[in-house]
């Protein structure tokens, strides 16, 4: 009986949950259900505000190399590899509020879920924003 229901959680389809809210400065939870691990999680900037201009086909793009440069909107911009073993993953918002983020996991067996598109919320705190 364990193996019938290991094999059924195993077969789950992969799904995202979009956080309710994102706040800049401020950690939150992204997380799934299903799949198989190991899993990869990727942020997509679909817009970006800077200094009151709406950019919604640009955005900056930045990835865990520390490499800066602009894409267009929807490129995958960062990459958060190999999460073991978990459903979930802590991501800090160093992003403005008015940015529009979107996030993807990808499971071991190459299934694809995800997230509506998120806007960041203002907070009173702003020291993780660059100027």
């Amino acid at each position: 009986m364990f193996a019938t229901v290991a094999f059924a959680q195993a077969n789950d389809d992969l799904t995202i949950n979009t956080p309710p809210s994102i706040v800049q400065c401020k950690t939150t939870m992204i997380s799934w259900d299903g799949g198989v691990s190991p899993f990869d999680l990727v942020r997509i900037s679909i817009s970006l505000s800077m200094h009151n201009t709406e950019t919604p086909n640009l955005l900056l793009s930045i990835n865990l190399r520390a490499k800066c440069s602009v894409t267009e909107e929807g490129v995958v911009v960062e990459d958060f590899p190999n999460i073991l073993p978990g459903s979930s993953f802590d991501f800090f918002v160093d992003f403005p509020a008015g940015a529009t983020l979107g996030f993807t996991v990808t499971d071991n067996n190459g299934d694809k879920a995800e997230t509506a598109p998120v806007t960041v919320q203002e907070s009173d705190e702003s020291t993780c924003l660059s100027d």
